[in-house]
């Protein structure tokens, strides 16, 4: 049975985020009728709509705290996050299976100015992380993605 409730719950999670990102609105019922159901036995049904944006909006705020947290929350959440990495270094690049952090590093390295002043925000970002760009392009060097 709980093998058929996980199934369900994984099947579900991938039609939301077909849905999202498709930009289908995902209706959900209104506070208000859940309070007027359970207090006073009155459903009336309605329903307010949230757009896909939003949705995303609140997947990578959760994302984001869930990312400082120790554990299997942490950890998932980090490699998600670096997965959408990955995939947006893809579409704005053109490479495959290297990071933002690496192509800028790479890039830096390389004197190209434009990417320098990028490093440095980046780098400023992932403050606890001495030379992140730079750490991040050796190692997908070492590692023969560049």
């Amino acid at each position: 049975m709980k093998d058929n409730l996980l199934a369900l719950g994984t099947l579900l999670g991938y039609l939301l985020c077909g849905l999202v990102l498709v930009g289908v609105n995902i209706p959900i019922p209104h506070p208000e009728m859940i309070i007027s159901a359970l207090f006073y036995g009155d459903v009336q049904p309605t329903v307010i709509t949230l757009p896909p944006s939003f949705l995303l909006q609140l997947y990578f705020v959760g994302l984001f705290i869930g990312a400082f947290t120790s554990g299997n929350l942490g950890s998932y959440c980090q490699q998600v996050l670096y997965q959408w990495d990955i995939m947006i270094a893809s579409i704005c690049h053109g490479t495959k299976f290297r990071s933002i952090s690496g192509i800028v590093g790479q890039r830096s390295a390389e004197n190209q100015l434009r990417y320098k002043a990028v490093e440095k925000v980046i780098n400023t970002l992932f403050h606890w992380e001495h030379d992140h760009c730079q750490r991040t392009y050796h190692w997908e060097r070492s590692k023969g993605l560049v």
